[in-house]
């Protein structure tokens, strides 16, 4: 009768350590592949909000919808529904994204998060509506600063195709979402292979740190947000883009 050999504590070590191995093998591998998905989330929720700003511009004689500005409406210029909320005198906002205008073409909160950006959503926060913020451009900046020109909005053709109309807020350096921002209130850097928080100068960014961006033109795309800021220190480009600045 013969008896099982057991194994010896050299080999159970080995076996350990080749699991061990294989673990650090596969978890860079994992983590890539996890990115990949959330990024395509991403995108693919960029194109449902560039894609019912279209559907409302063909409903509204081609204008973009209203950016939802908080810093406009405080002054009682604005008390109509915009793109994320609805804006109502003597409040802040309506705060569901239920009562924004792209709400009628979208019908999914999902589609306003993106899969980076967990719970919990505080109030007031960066990302207490929504990940992304539209572009105050949109509306009017006075060329060379980020100072509004108070007007709802510009019709869809003002605008060049890749000109960028969303982006997604970046959660260390915006202090409150309101629906739209200008470049100097950040974009995240989620999106690479290196996460930064921006509290960094943004010439001292990597360039694998990266962020998605929704074009006029109904395209989604990553952006190194080195790029994106490169692009924000100069008039006329896809950041600063609009009637108000140089073509």
């Amino acid at each position: 009768m013969h008896r099982k050999r057991a194994f010896t504590l050299v080999e159970l070590l080995v076996v350990i350590a080749i699991i061990a191995i294989l673990i650090a093998i596969l978890l860079p591998v994992l983590g890539r592949a996890k990115e990949q998905a959330n990024r395509v989330v991403c995108m693919n929720n960029h194109r449902q909000l560039l894609l019912a700003t279209r559907m409302y511009a063909e409903d509204w004689k081609n204008m973009i919808p209203y950016c939802n500005s908080n810093a406009h409406e405080t002054n009682g210029d604005w008390t109509a529904p915009g793109w994320l909320y609805w804006a109502q005198k003597g409040k802040d906002r309506e705060e569901h994204v239920e009562n924004g205008v792209l709400w009628k073409y979208i019908r999914n909160r999902k589609i306003y998060r993106c899969p980076f950006d967990p719970p919990p959503y505080l109030w007031g926060g960066p990302q207490n509506l929504s990940s992304y913020s539209m572009n105050r451009a949109m509306m009017g900046l006075a060329p060379g600063t980020d100072t509004m020109v108070y007007k709802p909005s510009y019709k869809i053709n003002r605008f060049k195709p890749d000109d960028i109309l969303f982006w997604e807020s970046d959660e260390y350096l915006s202090i409150w979402n309101d629906g739209c921002n200008t470049p100097d209130e950040g974009i995240t850097a989620r999106h690479g292979s290196v996460k930064q928080k921006s509290n960094e100068t943004a010439h001292v960014w990597s360039k694998a740190a990266g962020a998605i961006v929704g074009c006029v033109g109904g395209n989604a795309e990553w952006i190194t947000v080195f790029e994106f800021y490169k692009d924000a220190a100069f008039d006329g480009r896809r950041v600063r883009c609009g009637p108000y600045y140089r073509r």
